[in-house]
């Protein structure tokens, strides 16, 4: 895995696959709760992702993986991959107010690396996922991301802090 500072939209921008990282859940009228953090900015630019993957969390409930979702494949190979970091709740319309879990994380960080060696991807850049509204901290992710990722993978912060640099 690599690292960069920048947005990760300008990555997306440039041809990148990229990272969203979710709870696994789902509202009343079947949609993923998408309120915060870059799940919020993935559904502010495409409103449809929210009730796609919240049917997609419905039908696989605790199962719920890593899923690639082709939003502009009439032009590009580019996806966004939904990024399990919040495990199911007993109440699936409140997933997205606990914390991430490790072990979800690391689940879900194995099955974007066999994923993306299935698809040919070349190209993904990645958040600390689990760092922000996850409450994780980057000492207990970036262990996980290291050990799972390959050099395909551009684990991308706005800031040198966020790495501890």
């Amino acid at each position: 895995m690599r690292y960069a500072i920048g947005n990760l939209w300008e990555y997306w921008e440039n041809g990148f696959s990229i990272v969203i990282p979710t709870n696994i859940g789902w509202k009343a009228n079947g949609d993923n709760v998408m309120g915060a953090g870059l799940a919020r900015e993935a559904a502010e630019r495409f409103p449809r992702i929210v009730g796609i993957y919240g049917l997609y969390c419905w039908r696989f409930r605790g199962r719920a993986g890593v899923t690639a979702i082709d939003w502009e494949k009439r032009i590009t190979d580019k996806k966004l991959f939904m990024f399990p970091v919040k495990p199911l709740n007993n109440k699936p319309w409140e997933s997205w107010k606990g914390k991430a879990d490790l072990l979800l994380i690391k689940r879900s960080t194995i099955q974007l690396q066999n994923l993306v060696e299935r698809m040919g991807q070349m190209a993904v850049a990645l958040p600390l996922v689990g760092c922000g509204n996850g409450e994780l901290t980057r000492c207990q992710v970036l262990p996980i991301l290291d050990a799972n990722l390959d050099s395909r993978f551009v684990l991308t912060e706005r800031d040198r802090r966020d790495f501890g640099i």
